[in-house]
């Protein structure tokens, strides 16, 4: 079994200092509270409380996962290890104009995301 990995690029705006470490684990406790992710903004809709905005990230487009989460814009490492196994890898999503509308995204830039939460 692999871990996971920032592939964030040397110097981009989103996350650069963690390119190439280790991506630890987390867990969000919610009791009682619906989670929602949204990418492409940075605030809730009216009636939810923001947890946390970032950065949407996801699997390389050519890769087989296309799942995505939305990595804290205070993302920590694991500095322990620059072993560079590339088990699973965690790129920037990008804004690419076709099948998303130009404006409001922009070609090629990195998405925003927030996550918010509901009381049930």
């Amino acid at each position: 079994m692999y871990g996971a990995e920032y592939e964030t690029g040397q110097n981009p705006p989103a996350l650069g200092d963690l390119y190439e470490n280790d991506v630890p684990c987390s867990v969000c406790l919610a009791r009682g509270k619906t989670i929602l992710m949204i990418p492409g903004r940075t605030s809730c809709y009216n009636g939810w409380t923001k947890e946390y905005q970032g950065y949407l990230m996801g699997e390389y487009h050519g890769h087989q996962g296309k799942g995505y989460v939305c990595m804290d814009k205070n993302a920590e490492a694991l500095h322990s290890s620059y072993s560079d196994l590339n088990g699973a890898l965690f790129y920037n999503v990008e804004g690419r104009c076709g099948t998303l509308k130009c404006p409001p995204y922009i070609e090629g830039a990195e998405l925003a995301c927030v996550v918010c939460s509901n009381s049930t």
